[in-house]
Parts: C-alpha cells; structure tokens; sequence
C-alpha cells in the first residue's frame, strides 16, 4: 500500500466516520527538515503569551506543537517565521446589534501576530498566532483583547511506521445561533473563547502486501473560557477524550476482493468526570468488478454507555452496502445505505477536479458525539492541501473557527451534515462556493435543531499590488423545541487592498449583516474599515 493510501485510510479512521467517507491527505516529501531552533523560538514568543489568557492548558497545546516541529530538527528546510502588526479602524451604525435605537461607534483594533509555515522530507506545520484588543469610542464596556489560533504539525518519527500529528486553536466563538451577531469581527456578548487542541501518534505496516495494519491513539481536549465581554463563564464544560483505533485491511496483493476489520474505543469525560463510552467493531468487504465499479459492504456492533442518558437507544447490531464508482481518473463518488444509531441512513461522498485549480467535493456522514467531541473533530478533519494550507477534507476550503454554524449545547448529539464546496482560480481570479447543512437529535429530551448555510467569494487580482474581493452569505437557523421559527441571517462584505512593499499593506473593508428572527430582534448593520497592517 502506498504512503498516500496509508494516510487516507488513517484520515477516515481519526475523524470516526463510515466507510465511503475517505478525505485524502497531502503533504511534501523533500529531504528531511525542520531546525529545532524555530520551535523554541514560538514557544518563547507564543506559547507563554497565550498561556498568560488561557492558562497552562493552552501553554500545553502551544508546547505540544512546538514538540512536533522541535522532534525533527536535524537539518535545514524550507520554513518562514512572520511577526506582523496592523491596526484597524471600525465604523458601525449599530454598535449593540438592536432592532430599535442602534447607535454609531467607532472602534479601534490593534493585532499583533506570528505565522509558522513550513515542509521538510517528514516535517509540516502550518500554525498562525493573533492577539487583538479593541477599544471602543463610547461603549467602552465592549472593550477587551480577542485570541485567535490555528496550527497543525505533522512529523514522520519513523518512516514508513510511526507519525505524530498535533493540532491547536483558539477562537472567539458564537455561542447562540439565534443571539446576537456582528457585521465585523470584534468583541460580542454573544461569544466564547475555545481552546481545542490533541494529539495522535499512529504506528502503520504494510505486512509484505497481504494486510496494512494502522493503530492509532488520540487525545483531545475542548475548553471554553469567558470572554472579556461575555457574562459567563464558558458555553460548555471543560472536556478530554482519549480514541484508540484499530484496523487491518487487505494489501496491494488483493486487486479483486478486498476486506478489513476495524475496531474504536472512545472515552469522554466532561469537568474530569466519566462521561460516556463508544466501543465499536466493523467487518467489510468490496469487490471490484473492474476499474470503475466496486461493491462494498460491512456490518458491525456499536456499544455505547453514556451517563447522562441510561435509555440510549444507539447501541446493537448495524450494517451498510453501497458502491464505489471511478468513472475518470478526476471522478469518484462512494455511496452507502443501511441502518446504525436507531436509524436508517445513506452516507456518501463525492469529488470532481475540473482542472489542477479548480475542483469540487462533498458528503453526507452521520455521526454520535458529545459536543465537545464533534468540536474536536472539526479541527482533526483539517488536512494540508497542495498550497500546505490547512483545509476541510470533506470540503477542501478553510475553516472559520469563530462561527461553528450551530448553537453550542452541552449534549451527545446524533448529527447529519451534508457538506459541499467548489473552489479553483482562473487566470487572475480566483472562487470558492459552499453548502452546509446540518440536522442534531440533542440528547434525550432536547429536541432537535437544523442549520442551512450558502457561502460564496470571488477574488481578483487586479494589478501586481492590488486585489478585490466580494463575498456573500446566507443561513437558515431551526432552534429546538421552538416551533415555526426560524433566523435568517443573510451577509455582504466588499474589500480592496493594496501592498504598498512587501511587508506594508493597507484594506478597506465594506461588510453588511441583516437578521430576520422568529425567536428574537431583528436587525442591520454597516460597518467600514479602515486597515494597515506590517509584517516583519
């Protein structure tokens, strides 16, 4: 089996999804790298920084990064570290998000930021670090500091066997789907800082070509904090989870019948408490008819203990069969129907690459997690693209951590999403369209909640130093347990910005936001503004 084989296989069994929902993994494999140096140097001006907000769970995350990059040091790559600052100025006509009585404001941002980007032969990293403080003309109560972090590392400890992966963010987050909402990023009363950061080591062998056999173990931990706006402190409990996977599948001997056993473990606990158990067991198979059309089907057995809801109904005897069809070597498409969690299901996912820069890909996947757990999973679906640009794999675009497209609730969740997203360039354009939907059974007792999202954005490149670009956005929000209601947000931004050097830029931003809510105010509001920003 190949070593891109090894990682897709691995990608599927790390984010627990069914079998057809592979999301492929890219990385270099230049001569060996990483200078042990450049760890030590963002742990110093990064790792202690965020600790000083986030405490020494956050200096964890940023520590077991810097472990990651610092394991491979041996000899020189091809890595960049880039410090910046900007400062921006904001003007709102509605600085409270109200429906009556909205009041123009003026805020000020300054940003101090570091980015890590960088691949050796067995090493990539792609981490950025920023801290905001806003500070607001009139309303002063709104003013305080805003986090932002995201960063993946991955490290070949052995080839060929033995990988690490680490990944960590930080983020200002809503929290409620229905509460209030900002044209532009800045302190909200409807926001939670998150912490979500893990670990996973991952020993693979290939067996001489009769079986690749992969074992994995990976620790995750989410932690919501108060904002310096917010008046609680954090929308969900502190949460860890440790997942052993296990799996042994058919080598490259097997061309024509091919089949796999894979088996899960899944702790989580909630404010150091035991909270819930999912032990898992699968059995599958394929035949391949020719080089466009396979069969495939498993069947298995879910157990699951969760102490806060002694009824479960999601544990017993599940089964799946569908087809794996290759029509060009641009186009695959995997689809699934059977029965597991209570429910029957179909399960799928789908890619076509138009071109080498433009290319669409989707799912449709059916999941049981605790909240926590799905926002973990969020951060450990990111891949590494061609670009070494940290993705989605279902969708191939990046991921705004700051709005989860659903309402924070602190419950094990059966959750369908549906996910698609098309992006490419042309020549001096370039465009991303996407479409997300998803529908939670919250618990037991707490009904169930469906989210629709429509994102689009063109770029332009209009002359060697300047760029434009446009974006648009629309949302459908169900809350649970509210009957006939429904928010509807719809978005608008417009932004020029032009490279004065290469280390000087300035943007002026135009962005718009309109809420029509059933189940609370209704509002708008304009924001221009003004930025400069330095790198170093």
């Amino acid at each position: 089996m190949s070593k891109v084989d090894f990682r897709r296989k691995l990608n599927r069994l790390r984010a627990q999804r069914g079998p057809g929902e592979a999301a492929g993994r890219t990385r270099s494999r230049g001569p060996v790298a990483v200078a042990g140096r450049l760890g030590f140097a963002v742990a110093g001006r990064l790792g202690f920084a965020v600790a000083g907000r986030l405490g020494f769970a956050a200096l964890g995350a940023g520590a077991l990064g810097m472990a990651v990059l610092g394991a491979g040091a041996a000899q020189a790559g091809s890595w960049t570290i880039t410090p910046s600052l900007s400062t921006t100025q904001t003007f709102t006509d509605n600085v409270l998000s109200v429906d009556d009585g909205a009041e123009f404001d003026t805020v000020n941002t300054t940003n101090a930021g570091i980015a890590l980007n960088g691949r050796g032969g067995r090493t990539q990293a792609n981490f950025n670090y920023n801290l905001s403080r806003d500070t607001y003309a009139d309303h002063s109560e709104l003013d305080g500091f805003r986090h932002s972090m995201l960063g993946a590392g991955s490290i070949d400890l052995y080839e060929e066997y033995l990988t690490l992966d680490a990944r960590a963010s930080v983020s200002e987050s809503i929290v409620n789907q229905a509460g209030a909402d900002t044209a532009s990023d800045r302190t909200s009363t409807n926001r939670t800082r998150v912490l979500n950061y893990g670990f996973s080591p991952t020993f693979r062998h290939g067996n001489d070509g009769w079986a690749d056999s992969i074992l994995s173990y990976t620790f995750s931990q989410v932690r919501t904090f108060r904002t310096a706006v917010a008046g609680t402190s954090g929308a969900l409990p502190s949460s860890y989870t440790h997942t052993i996977n296990s799996s042994l599948t058919s080598g490259r001997r097997f061309s024509v019948f091919g089949w796999g056993i894979h088996g899960s473990t899944v702790w989580s606990y909630t404010s150091n408490k035991f909270r819930s158990r999912r032990d898992s067991l699968d059995v599958n198979g394929s035949y391949r008819f020719n080089q466009f059309v396979t069969l495939t089907a498993s069947a298995g057995h879910d157990k699951v203990r969760d102490k806060n809801n002694p009824n479960d109904q999601n544990s017993g005897i599940f089964w799946r069969a569908g087809v794996n069809l290759t029509p060009s070597p641009r186009t695959s498409l995997a689809v699934q129907y059977g029965h597991r969690y209570n429910n029957e299901n179909i399960t799928g996912n789908f890619s076509y690459r138009f071109s080498p820069q433009t290319s669409v890909q989707g799912s449709y996947t059916v999941s049981l997690q605790t909240q926590q757990e799905a926002l973990a999973a969020s951060l450990n679906n990111l891949v590494f693209n061609d670009q070494g640009e940290l993705v989605d794999a279902d969708t191939g675009l990046p991921v705004d951590f700051t709005n989860f497209g659903v309402t924070l609730v602190d419950a094990t969740l059966r959750t369908e999403t549906f996910s698609l997203g098309l992006n490419g360039s042309r020549g001096r354009n370039s465009f991303t369209v996407s479409t997300n939907f998803t529908k939670r059974d919250i618990g037991s007792n707490g009904g169930q909640d469906k989210n629709f999202a429509l994102n689009g954005s063109l770029s332009r490149r209009l002359t060697p130093k300047a760029n434009a670009t446009v974006r648009a956005a629309y949302s459908k929000s169900i809350p649970a347990n509210v009957n006939s209601a429904s928010v509807d947000t719809y978005t608008g931004s417009a932004s020029y910005a032009y490279n004065f050097s290469n280390d000087l830029s300035g943007t002026v931003d135009y962005n718009l936001v309109v809420r029509d809510s059933d189940v609370s105010n209704d509002f708008m509001e304009n924001v221009v503004a003004v930025r400069l920003r330095k790198s170093f």
